[in-house]
């Protein structure tokens, strides 16, 4: 996006130049979000004041009206790719907000063709909640991320929206994959309440060894993904 358009963006919205990221990255668009625009995301969530801005926008965006389907769904598949592959404060964050979560999985829209365009939102809220709300199921779906990239060399597709054919769901998940991470350096540990080694506890998630990037899904995967904002 050119830097005036997103100046423009920035006083309109009262929005940082991370939730204009964020915004443009779950509009409501029949495609994305898209490879790159999954990465910074990730990349936002280890710096600690954009992580912050990143997840209450997230939030926010969950909150959407129910005419605006393809950006709460979109805000799903980045809270996920987030669950599995950012930084451990934005975890805790989640943690804490698990209720606005389950409230979608009673999400209904039906749109003008008598589609239930709802029901990829209520599955993938409930997919959440199980990690929100199961540790060691968290930790291990972090570690298979992990795994998952030093096996495909963290190349791959990110499961973005294209202008394809809406698809019933599959319960083929989101994962997020690293293409030019190797030179990312995350910053040392600024976070409240966040330790690179703890224990996890029911209120704070921690990973050790600190999580990388994991192996986005097959081609065949992200398909059945783009299918489903038609």
């Amino acid at each position: 996006m050119s830097s005036w358009l997103t100046s423009i963006k920035k006083t309109v919205y009262g929005l940082t130049d991370a939730q204009v990221f964020l915004k443009d990255a779950t509009n409501n668009e029949q495609w994305g979000p898209t490879t790159k625009q999954y990465q910074q995301i990730i990349q936002y969530t280890y710096h600690y004041q954009e992580c912050r801005e990143i997840m209450d926008f997230l939030y926010k965006r969950l909150c959407e009206d129910g005419k605006n389907w393809r950006e709460i769904y979109k805000s799903l598949l980045v809270l996920d790719n987030i669950l599995k592959n950012g930084s451990e404060e934005a975890v805790n964050i989640a943690l804490g907000r698990v209720v606005e979560v389950k409230t979608l999985q009673s999400f209904q829209k039906i749109d003008e063709d008598g589609k239930d365009v709802g029901i990829n939102i209520r599955e993938r809220s409930k997919q959440i909640v199980e990690l929100l709300t199961d540790n060691d199921y968290l930790k291990q779906a972090r570690i298979t991320a992990k795994n998952q990239k030093k096996d495909y060399g963290g190349v791959g597709n990110y499961g973005g929206i294209s202008s394809s054919s809406y698809g019933n769901y599959s319960s083929n998940t989101t994962s997020f994959g690293s293409d030019d991470f190797n030179s990312f350096n995350k910053p040392a540990s600024t976070y409240g309440g966040y330790h690179d080694d703890p224990q996890p506890t029911s209120t704070t998630y921690s990973n050790n060894p600190q999580p990388t990037y994991g192996r986005p899904g097959t081609y065949k995967d992200n398909v059945v993904e783009q299918m489903k904002l038609k």
